[in-house]
């Protein structure tokens, strides 16, 4: 069985096999200007895109539906907000986020966020590079 090493043009410095992307929460009041790039990292086990709340004004996260959601740390209060676009790897995509309150957990990409690019003509190969 052969090995095939998979890296993220854009990845930033870890350990072990971890991939990373690169997410600009985009336009209006959901954006900071200027608007940080966020390295997510990249988790098909979950469901939604996590950020922290300090990366949206404070009035959009006030919109959103407070939830508790259960991570591998236990269940976690967060904040849903409906249709934010955001900008994965420069691909424009219209989804729901999930806001840190508490700003501790680290930016994750989640199945929504990959499966709603792949629809608008994101290619995973223009991404990856052997």
């Amino acid at each position: 069985m052969s090995t095939v090493n998979i890296a993220f043009p854009n990845q930033i410095a870890y350990s072990g096999n971890r991939p990373y992307a690169d997410v600009v929460l985009l336009g209006g009041a959901a954006a900071i200007n200027p608007a940080p790039t966020h390295k997510c990292l990249v988790d098909t086990g979950a469901d939604y895109l996590q950020l922290p709340a300090s990366a949206v004004s404070a009035g959009l996260l006030s919109a959103g539906t407070a939830t508790s959601v259960s991570t591998v740390a236990g269940a976690v209060p967060l904040t849903l907000v409906h249709n934010i676009t955001v900008s994965i790897e420069t691909c424009q995509v219209t989804i729901d986020v999930l806001f840190d309150p508490s700003n501790s957990t680290i930016a994750i990409a989640g199945r929504q966020l990959l499966l709603t690019a792949f629809k608008m003509g994101f290619r995973h190969s223009d991404w990856l590079w052997v």
